[in-house]
């Protein structure tokens, strides 16, 4: 029956029809009942956007209120991917990467092939295989075969520069990438002209899903003032997003990566807004719906005097410039960095941080190019290559030379060892230690001596007799508790990445490092994995042996019976051992002493104000943009040191002779006219010049900053005390006349 209707073409028709209805009603159910409000959802979200407003990041200000960091507008180019139809993503890429670069725009996306030569920038070849297995790369392919593979994957124009291609590529592999989100806008440029924007207006038809949003853009005013402190800003990268995306970050974040702008990213970063817009099919706005603003980040008012640290700055670049033409007397050419530190003596709080050679942080707000990064850079392994972006100040341990020698007063008059009155004679070379015989700075220069000297002579006229002879008879363990006291070898516990802890020379360490060798040598020759045999035979390093036998005897005892491992673990015990030649060099600032400019500022500070230690700091105050309310940073005590008062005028009235006629800088000082107590130093450092340090106080009579100097290969310690002096004036003209304010500034409290 069936089959006899079916023979009419009218009912095979009819029945089709049919057929075509049911399969219509069924989809228009499945779209508009079942995934309705999915399809409804993606309706709107193609005609209503919602765009993140970025918050303003919070300000750096100086401790009167003077802005050193803020925010300016800026045209940032986007990519909205659910705009664009796929098969025009990589046509849309390349006109754009056309425009930006023709208007020199920096693009901020990198890719894994670097251009100059052609590269794979992927840290190791597992890498390397890895990513060509993800993306469908033969895996014998080079930079060069896989940038033509992709460029013709991809419909890249072949007229297109590999430069310019890396940049698409770029944009395309970051749009596939699976951790971005399609409705979360990309930027690719930040802060382009507006030549740039006007361009994309014009093509804005070519450009579908490119738009140009205004935001604010990171801005240091001063440039290069007060850099290593700020520190500088940088893209957010895929490990950082991954720790930070439960916080509001997204891919577009620009974070601090240095500096206070790293340690203070939280304070700084500010609560994102948003705005709801209608938008039409290219994705360009039609109108804003709504809007929910954003909250600044918190404005930090630094300890720092931007005027001071400018002093600081110039002071420092103008010293070395006359250092390298040998206006100062003997020419050092290669006198290119230094820092200088200024710290108020009565808080810790830190007036000025400066570090040569350096940079300026504007570079990075928008995206550095890759030029400008490689010379802020440079590949060498020359230790005191000038490096723009090491911050000297903290990260540059060095010998202190005789600026040490404060310490070793101090600790010499509190031991009860010598008094003020105490003199020994500089007889020229030091001979009471068998097999060392070191001689006074003086004694090399022109075979005569200082004669009779007691400790305000010896600092005065830095003599190096005086102080072996003290460190005889002081010893090197109660030298190296001095020095931890005043905080030398050890972090200072300041707001910044990356600070260098430093050494105190002395026992400690020197048995550190041979416990690290003969550590070594047990697990790595002698296959010993018991640390209770390890641990015997560290310490053998603290034991007195009078003869070979001994030591042998000792190391069998302990399960070392092989002659090879003996004989090798002897040579290192006793090579760990301190040596009296070794206390002369460590009572003059040489040997292992490895302190920071800020370390040794902070330890003159100490000095100055009687014997309290601070933490040194740059953070005063914190204002809170959510509830109207400061936060003050209190000054912190570390450490107090007990130093009686005519022992305390001792070492006042040596540093104080230092600046006066007959004193090591008495030539920089003589025209000044506050009375500043110093120290000159000058240390040696083989293969190269010397360094040259100066450190003091001011005023002599009621102490309230502490300044520290050093210059690599400055050759000599006077050369260095113009810094100091001019930081100096500069602050004691600062603190008489008050901070003239300007407008908009708030004083800080």
């Amino acid at each position: 029956m069936v089959w006899k209707r079916l023979r009419d073409r009218n009912n095979v028709i009819a029945l089709l029809l049919a057929i075509i209805a049911v399969v219509l009603v069924f989809r228009l159910v499945q779209l508009q009942i079942v995934n309705g409000e999915y399809y409804s959802d993606l309706s709107e979200n193609k005609r209503i956007r919602r765009i993140a407003v970025d918050a303003p990041r919070g300000l750096f200000l100086d401790r009167h209120g003077r802005e050193i960091a803020g925010n300016r507008p800026g045209y940032v180019v986007e990519i909205m991917k659910t705009e664009i139809v796929q098969e025009t993503i990589s046509y849309v890429a390349q006109e754009l990467v056309e425009i930006l670069a023709g208007n020199e725009e920096q693009i901020k996306l990198d890719f894994v092939i670097g251009d100059d030569p052609l590269r794979f920038k992927l840290g190791s070849g597992e890498e390397e295989a890895q990513w060509k297995e993800k993306h469908k790369i033969p895996e014998e392919y080079d930079a060069a075969q896989t940038l033509a593979f992709l460029r013709e994957k991809h419909g890249i124009s072949p007229g297109m520069p590999d430069e310019l291609a890396l940049k698409v590529l770029a944009i395309l592999y970051k749009i596939s990438e699976q951790s971005y989100l399609a409705y979360q806008p990309m930027e690719i440029a930040r802060d382009v002209s507006m030549l740039t924007v006007a361009q994309i207006e014009e093509r804005h038809l070519d450009l579908p899903g490119v738009n140009v949003e205004v935001k604010p853009i990171r801005h240091y005013k001063e440039g290069n003032l007060a850099a290593h402190v700020l520190g500088y800003l940088g893209s957010i990268n895929q490990e950082e997003l991954e720790g930070l995306s439960d916080k509001g970050y997204t891919q577009n974040d620009i974070i601090g990566k240095s500096g206070l702008e790293r340690v203070l990213e939280e304070e700084l970063k500010g609560i994102r807004g948003a705005r709801q817009v209608e938008v039409n099919s290219v994705g360009r706005l039609i109108s804003t719906l709504g809007e929910r603003p954003s909250i600044p980040g918190n404005n930090i008012f630094l300890t720092l005097d931007s005027r001071l640290q400018q002093t600081a700055e110039q002071s420092l670049i103008e010293t070395m410039e006359k250092i390298q033409a040998g206006e100062m007397g003997t020419k050092y050419p290669n006198a290119k960095s230094g820092a200088a530190v200024a710290i108020d003596v009565n808080t810790g709080e830190v007036l000025a941080m400066a570090s040569y050679p350096s940079y300026d942080p504007n570079l990075f707000a928008t995206g550095i190019s890759s030029e400008d990064w490689e010379a802020l850079n440079p590949q060498s392994n020359d230790p005191l290559e000038p490096r723009p972006l090491y911050n000297n100040a903290i990260q540059a341990a060095v010998p202190p030379g005789s600026t040490f020698k404060m310490a070793l007063a101090v600790a010499a008059l509190q031991e009860n060892i010598i008094t003020p009155k105490t003199v020994i004679v500089d007889r020229g070379v030091y001979r009471v230690i068998p097999g060392a015989s070191p001689a006074c700075w003086l004694w090399n220069q022109n075979r005569t001596t200082h004669g009779p000297e007691n400790v305000v002579d010896a600092i005065k006229d830095s003599c190096n007799y005086f102080f072996y002879e003290v460190s005889r008879l002081l010893g090197i363990d109660r030298m190296e508790e001095y020095a931890r006291k005043f905080g030398l070898g050890q972090r200072t516990g300041i707001e910044l990445p990356g600070e260098s802890a430093g050494i105190v020379a002395g026992p400690t360490y020197k048995t550190g490092i041979w416990k690290n060798v003969i550590k070594r040598y047990m697990t790595d020759t002698m296959n010993v994995e018991e640390q209770e045999m390890i641990d015997g035979v560290f310490g053998l390093l603290n034991v007195q042996f009078n003869t070979w036998t001994q030591m042998r005897k000792a190391l069998e005892d302990i399960g070392i019976n092989e002659t090879e491992h003996i004989n090798k673990l002897i040579s290192y015990i006793n090579a760990s051992r301190w040596t009296a030649g070794q206390t002369l060099s460590a009572a003059i600032g040489q040997g292992e002493h490895m302190y920071t400019p800020l370390q040794v500022a902070n330890y003159i500070a100490t000095i100055a104000n009687g014997g309290t230690r601070y933490k040194p700091h740059l953070v005063k105050k914190i204002y809170d943009q959510q509830s109207g309310e400061y936060r003050y940073n209190q000054p912190e005590v570390l450490e107090r040191i007990e130093i009686s008062p005519q022992n305390l005028k001792a070492v006042f009235e040596g540093m104080l002779a230092v600046t006066k006629p007959g004193g090591t800088a008495a030539s920089v000082f003589r025209d000044t006219t506050v009375n500043i107590a110093g120290k000159t130093g000058t240390a040696q450092n083989p293969g190269y010049d010397g360094y040259a340090w100066f450190a003091g106080f001011a005023p002599y009579e009621n102490p309230q900053i502490a300044v520290a100097v050093v210059i690599f290969q400055g050759g000599s310690g006077n050369y260095s005390s113009p810094v100091a002096k001019a930081i100096i004036e500069e602050f004691l003209k600062v603190k008489s006349s008050g901070p003239v304010m300007e407008p908009g500034n708030v004083l800080a409290r």
